[in-house]
């Protein structure tokens, strides 16, 4: 499953509605990252990079990791221990590629975007966790995260 025209791998995970699957799952998922490879002390070589993104393309919610190509088949096998009743896809386009255009050079000045994106900032430090979930059993975590994503593209 990779694409040859990304320098990295793209990879796009369904998980059905009725999944049951506890915080504790993506937890395993997580942890399972502390075995990529670290970067050696005096190394000039960048580090492994991984990045878990919630895209809203066309009213529609995309969970997405983008990794390097070599860690492909990894990523995608821990996703399925954790999650087997998800489905994996590899794109073969990045979802942004279509959008580019439009941010460096808009139509209309006044006319309003049609694209939006940004980044969260830590409003505490990094190795605090930003919200515990021992004592939410049925609470949806990502649900406040969700319906921000999706109000910003109606």
């Amino acid at each position: 499953m990779t694409n040859e025209g990304l320098p990295f791998s793209l990879i796009e995970i369904r998980v059905p509605k009725t999944s049951e699957k506890t915080p504790g799952a993506a937890v395993q998922l997580l942890t399972s990252f502390l075995s990529l490879p670290k970067k050696p002390f005096f190394s000039f070589k960048p580090p492994v990079s991984v990045s878990l993104e919630i895209a809203s393309v066309d009213q529609v919610i995309h969970f997405l990791i983008s990794c390097p190509k070599s860690y492909t088949s990894f990523l995608e096998s821990q996703i399925s221990a954790q999650y087997p009743e998800s489905i994996i896809t590899s794109l073969p386009k990045d979802y942004l590629s279509g959008n580019l255009a439009v941010i460096s050079s808009p139509a209309k000045p006044d006319e309003r975007p049609s694209f939006y994106f940004g980044q969260m900032q830590l409003s505490r430090p990094f190795y605090l966790p930003l919200k515990t979930f021992s004592d939410l059993k049925e609470t949806d975590l990502l649900s406040s995260l969700r319906s921000y994503v999706q109000s910003r593209t109606e």
